[in-house]
């Protein structure tokens, strides 16, 4: 609805496999995921493909956004919310 292509996963291991198939712009991933946390998740994503920007999300009111070196969003958030953090990490 704004404009972008999404590829969807739940698996971090897809989400890798995802990267070295396509050019991500964008990983959106969660902070707390099954397998790897979202800050591995996006060292390896980026590791891959060094021009891909991150954008971590979380719900946990202990995690340390500005330690993790990656921009953030605090979930809850809106779709037009979450749009705008997007357009900002994207620029």
């Amino acid at each position: 609805m704004k404009g972008y292509t999404v590829l969807d996963t739940g698996d971090p291991q897809e989400a890798l496999q995802l990267t070295e198939k396509h050019a991500i712009r964008l990983l959106l991933a969660d902070v707390v995921m099954p397998v790897m946390t979202g800050t591995e998740l996006a060292r390896r994503v980026q590791a891959i493909s060094p021009q891909t920007r991150v954008l971590l999300m979380s719900g946990s009111t202990v995690f340390d956004a500005a330690a993790s070196g990656y921009p953030f969003i605090a979930k809850p958030f809106t779709p037009d919310a979450l749009a705008a953090r997007v357009r900002q990490v994207l620029t």
